[in-house]
């Protein structure tokens, strides 16, 4: 008897359908997904020209953000290879790092620095240490002297950037150039 109920249990194991790896990439599909919706969450709609970072918009995005985290807390990363789950985690730190700023840091109600907008150098590290806000304008992209197209470029992003201190956008554009020329950092600060 227990020869056959080995057996039966045997054979019981054997016909389960082993678990698919489709499944498991599925899961992780919807995973990608999310970090997609995430990131685009994450930049603050724009203000009259810049980000956002107003505590009314804040307020107003919160129940869309426990919504993000709530998708994320629901997927099961059981049974998914290490990279996978170490994506997850990243998600989730990300997730984590944007409710303590919002929370806690606050750097665009306390932090005049957050507010740098013009980056002459290209950061050491691949995002710029310290709390930085969504509209940088990064100067070491572009090639000086500008040719006309990215001088056209460069004062349409100064304009977006700026607001309402961009109406001498060609002046700043000629300091910039004479900022490159002479390497001194006073014309940058009077730009924007």
């Amino acid at each position: 008897m227990r020869k056959v109920c080995s057996l039966f249990f045997v054979i019981l194991v054997a016909c389960q359908p082993a678990p698919e790896p489709i499944q498991a990439q599925k899961d992780y599909a919807g995973l990608v997904a999310l970090f997609k919706e995430w990131r685009a969450f994450e930049v603050p709609p724009d203000y009259a020209g810049a980000p956002d970072y107003r505590a009314a918009t804040f307020e107003a995005r919160l129940e869309n953000f426990r919504l993000l985290q709530q998708q994320l807390l629901g997927i099961d990363t059981t049974g998914w290879p290490v990279e996978h789950q170490v994506d997850w985690m990243i998600v989730w730190a990300e997730m984590n790092g944007f409710d303590f700023n919002q929370r806690v840091l606050q750097s665009w109600t306390r932090d005049p620095a957050f507010y740098k907008t013009l980056w002459l150098e290209r950061s050491d590290v691949p995002a710029h240490e310290g709390p930085t806000h969504h509209g940088t304008l990064e100067l070491w992209t572009y090639s000086f002297p500008l040719a006309a197209e990215q001088q056209a470029k460069l004062i349409q992003a100064m304009a977006m950037r700026c607001g309402p201190w961009s109406g001498n956008s060609l002046h700043s554009i000629q300091l910039l150039t004479s900022y490159h020329e002479c390497h001194t950092t006073t014309t940058v600060f009077i730009t924007c």
